[in-house]
């Protein structure tokens, strides 16, 4: 009898018959009202609010029991040529991928040619060894510990405009020398364990993601437009580019120079995303034991619940049952909204980084649920305020409460600054020299100034200092070049003007900042740290304590 281990294209095949089945056009559930009257009529105007003249823009739906109810869109697809945007227009979602492949590994684990408990190793042999075994249940729920891909490719000198692939990221994730915690020890939402699933669907089925999720995926469920985006120079019929309004007005087209696959990377239309709502009633393509699976949350060691499923959010609104996602990438964004106690779904498809998605999609499922709706000057798209680098500089660093608790304003780009708390990390739009929207959660920070210093900040009505570092450890002797074999790439530290410049790759120097006791932020993932035994480590978005060590180059 062959092991888990042993299961290849040959054995999948004789499980075919029984893994696809032809989808309905729509299960029903018991004691569904269905939706009817004019759908659309009721929520067009939230639509047209968040979408002004001559930007991207974004087509919302709605779907009931695997069946498209209504769709509203407005903008461009492309801007340049005036294109408008319609049901046939092919979006890249972002992280709402991440549903997808985690329900192709469920069908192998439905089947029984891999186990949620499985150690990930069991099958790629390549991903290092640290001590506890990361299953793959972990790496499904966000709770592997795995250092994040994103961060790591910034570190490893990829810019904007490169062409990152799937083997680029894999070969960062298994060049890890260690985790950020224990596995099973914390939630931690990782792009890398999700493109991990897609390496093992890959390597236990014998075809590449794109074809397997389109043999027992896609095809029976009549989707004939989605595919994984695994070549970044391939032509998509009818796809919208994505758009980023920037200071002062300005528009600029934000370039997805990626084919990565797993986390990220699926590209659909709403006519095929609305039919992709078709698997999750029963009787369609995954078994009823799945669709309960993968609507479960995961644990922690300690049994605490995570909220999260197989990639989706598991939560509750207007006291019914909800499951969705959020995506973001470039300029495009994506959510869906799974209401399965009513059959409801809300999906919004966007092209342009400054649109209210979400706003567009809660609109519409409080007004559907409970008969709510949001003011449409909510939904407006604000243009962005242009900061000086000066102002830049004063808000970025670490800000912190009474109580302890902080939080981190650090660069993102060259024009940027991502908040950090709390394990979240959100983009900011600057309002005002004075005042920062947080755009993916409508939260605002406010900055109080004393002459060109930022001294304070409120975050949700509670004052936090901003925080004014001393060093314990000379700027001038942590001049040299230090080596990380995680990257496989040197660190150089110099100094000139009084201040510190680091070289990373092929990185230009960027000036470093005092940012708290012997931490300096300057590179664009996070923040540098002297230790007191001669090395620097490194710690950004989902990286913790990287290290580079000093080395002595030929004289």
């Amino acid at each position: 009898m062959p092991t888990r281990r042993d299961l290849n294209f040959g054995m999948l095949a004789a499980l075919a018959a029984p893994l696809v089945r032809a989808a309905p056009a729509g299960a029903q559930v018991q004691g569904v009202q269905m939706l009817s009257g004019d759908i659309a009529g009721g929520f067009a105007d939230l639509v047209e609010a968040a979408v002004p003249p001559g930007r991207g823009g974004m087509i919302a739906a709605v779907v009931q029991q695997g069946r498209l109810v209504a769709s509203v869109a407005r903008g461009n697809a492309s801007i340049e040529m005036g294109v408008g945007i319609g049901l046939d227009t092919s979006f890249h979602i972002a992280s709402c991928s991440k549903h997808v492949v985690a329900m192709a590994l469920g069908l192998l684990i439905d089947q029984g040619v891999i186990g949620l408990d499985d150690p990930v190793r069991r099958y790629l042999p390549d991903l290092p060894d640290y001590g506890i075994p990361i299953t793959v249940g972990q790496i499904i729920h966000h709770t592997s510990g795995l250092r994040e891909q994103w961060t790591l490719t910034s570190l490893a000198g990829f810019r904007e405009g490169d062409n990152i692939l799937q083997d680029d990221v894999i070969d960062l994730i298994y060049r890890q020398r260690a985790i950020n915690t224990p596995p099973g020890a914390a939630y931690a939402y990782s792009n890398s364990g999700y493109s991990l699933q897609a390496a093992l669907v890959e390597k236990l089925s014998g075809m590449s993601l794109r074809e397997f999720s389109r043999r027992f995926m896609f095809e029976p469920l009549g989707m004939t437009s989605t595919y994984w985006r695994d070549d970044v120079e391939e032509v998509t019929p009818n796809r919208a580019l994505s758009y980023v309004v920037g200071g002062g007005g300005k528009k600029r087209y934000l370039a997805l120079d990626f084919a990565t696959y797993g986390a990220t990377g699926l590209n659909t239309t709403m006519a095929d995303f609305a039919k992709w709502d078709r698997a999750f009633y029963p009787g369609s393509i995954f078994s009823d034991k799945l669709l309960a699976l993968a609507t479960t949350s995961g644990k922690l060691n300690d049994g605490t619940a995570t909220g999260y499923g197989f990639g989706c959010n598991i939560g509750m609104r207007h006291g019914y049952r909800l499951i969705s996602h959020a995506g973001a990438d470039s300029g495009f964004r994506s959510i869906f909204m799974r209401f399965p106690d009513v059959g409801i779904t809300v999906l919004v498809l966007c092209n342009d980084w400054g649109l209210n998605f979400t706003g567009v999609a809660d609109g519409i499922a409080d007004w559907l649920l409970a008969n709510a709706r949001p003011s449409l000057a909510s939904l407006q798209p604000v243009v962005p305020a242009a900061l000086t680098a000066a102002q830049r500089r004063a808000w970025a660093g670490r800000y912190r409460a009474a109580d302890g608790t902080t939080f981190d304003l650090l660069p993102a780009g060259t024009e940027d600054l991502n908040f950090q708390y709390q394990g979240q990390v959100l983009p900011t739009l600057p309002l005002s020299a004075s005042e920062a929207l947080l755009t993916l959660a409508n939260f605002r920070l406010t900055f109080n100034w004393q002459g060109t210093t930022v001294k304070s900040a409120v975050f949700r009505g509670v004052e936090y200092t901003k925080l004014v570092p001393q060093a314990t450890i000379s700027p001038a002797s942590l001049v040299g070049t230090y080596w990380s074999p995680d990257l496989g790439l040197p660190l150089t530290l110099s100094r000139r003007d009084d201040r510190l410049y680091a070289r990373l790759g092929k990185y230009p120097p960027l000036a470093l900042t005092p940012f708290d006791v012997d931490v300096y932020w300057g590179l664009d993932a996070g923040l540098l740290r002297a230790r007191s035994d001669g090395s620097i480590s490194f710690q950004g978005h989902g990286v913790s304590d990287l290290a580079f060590t000093r080395v002595a180059l030929p004289a």
